[in-house]
């Protein structure tokens, strides 16, 4: 390509091999660039109207671009960075901020190592919740297995408390028949009181297993 300074040929150099002009300037039209004023969401359809005459050199390829690009049409290298921390848009050849100091690659490793602490955290809550409920599944389980035991001796003994009292029941109605509703209102009495006494019995299991295991895990749940 002619060089539009001197006439000859530019070369493949940044600047003019024969009178040493810039590449823009000797093979473009460059008539002065300021950096693109974007939205914060670099919208295409909010780009700021440049004159298309305008272009500038990407600094990754080194060749000719138009002054508007994002991205370099030929080797597609990101031009414009937005910074992270004050929404600035910045050439990405600048590992810092030219606002307000902010390193985009430091700032990118902070903000991935505080998104996996948070993660892990959430992780490790996730986990105690469910071995919390693993925890009193258990302790219900437990709870069955210490209310049945010797539960066969204690429902014998009630069995035979009842069947004592049906059978006095009848020797008391046989012999004094006028005082019936009174002898069923004595034999309903003890009836009522006797779960309320294999309840207690129970609760005393339970009070027992703790003291016998203080450190067991499931005893609070109990």
């Amino acid at each position: 390509m002619k060089c539009s300074n001197c006439g000859k040929e530019f070369g493949d150099g940044i600047k003019c091999q024969n009178c040493g002009v810039d590449r823009v300037t000797g093979l473009g039209n460059y008539s002065g660039y300021e950096n693109p004023n974007w939205n914060n969401d670099f919208d295409s359809s909010d780009y700021i109207k440049t004159d298309s005459t305008k272009t500038t050199v990407c600094y990754a390829c080194k060749e000719i671009i138009p002054a508007d690009s994002k991205f370099c049409p030929y080797c597609r290298k990101e031009l414009w960075v937005k910074c992270p921390n004050c929404g600035h848009i910045y050439s990405s050849q600048y590992p810092n901020c030219n606002q307000c100091g902010t390193n985009l690659a430091q700032y990118l490793k902070e903000r991935e190592r505080i998104e996996k602490e948070k993660e892990a955290e959430e992780e490790r809550k996730r986990k105690e919740k469910e071995a919390e409920a693993n925890m009193k599944l258990e302790a219900i389980q437990l709870r069955n297995d210490i209310y049945s035991s010797g539960s066969t001796a204690a429902t014998c003994i009630f069995i035979f408390i009842a069947v004592v009292l049906i059978l006095l029941f009848i020797l008391l109605t046989s012999i004094y028949t006028d005082f019936a509703i009174l002898w069923m209102f004595l034999f309903l009495l003890p009836c009522f009181f006797l779960p309320l006494f294999r309840g207690s019995i129970d609760e005393t299991k339970i009070e027992k297993w703790k003291k016998e295991h203080p450190n067991d895990p499931r005893s609070k749940y109990l």
